[in-house]
């Protein structure tokens, strides 16, 4: 899952080879595929552990585009080049097909920042300051919603997977 796209003289995304989507998408051709930006971002979470298909309604197996839980994008990504750890793609045809955009809050970043964290330590990639800085990132979390239940949960939860794979619980 790429948790975002750099847009600097093109739209680039990454993703790290170890993931499922790295082995769905070709090197070899362009792939169509669908980018949703949720308003949610306890959403982030149910996407990564692949929840978020039972708020995805389908027809004939394409995706219902359905703004009311985030921005819809197509996307035709095109493989650049290869890193050691992850493969960049770069977006021809980036296209918002519908939603609009929605006030970005601190907790809303947190959650995504601890969510890359997560996808760096599945991937194998491990700092040892990843700890430290997400439970600092759990605090960001829990002070900015108001201690929102849903979002403290889930900080939580993502802070819970990120010591199972330091050894710790």
């Amino acid at each position: 899952m790429p948790l975002g796209i750099l847009y600097n003289k093109e739209p680039l995304f990454y993703v790290y080879k170890a993931t499922k989507m790295a082995k769905l998408l070709s090197k070899e051709s362009q792939n169509r595929i669908y980018l949703l930006s949720p308003y949610d971002p306890v959403l982030f979470l149910d996407s990564l552990e692949h929840r978020i298909e039972n708020n995805i309604s389908y027809d004939n197996g394409c995706p219902k585009l359905d703004e009311s839980i985030g921005i819809w994008y197509n996307c035709d990504a095109i493989y650049k080049k290869e890193f050691n750890d992850k493969l960049e793609f770069y977006c021809s045809n980036l296209l918002k097909l519908k939603g609009d955009a929605v006030p970005y809050n601190r907790s809303y970043g947190c959650i995504v920042e601890l969510l890359v964290l997560l996808t760096k330590v599945q991937a194998g990639i491990k700092e040892p300051w990843f700890l430290t800085y997400a439970n600092g990132l759990k605090w960001c979390v829990e002070r900015s919603s108001n201690k929102d239940e849903r979002y403290a949960k889930a900080s939580d939860h993502i802070l819970q997977l990120l010591k199972k794979y330091y050894g710790e619980s």
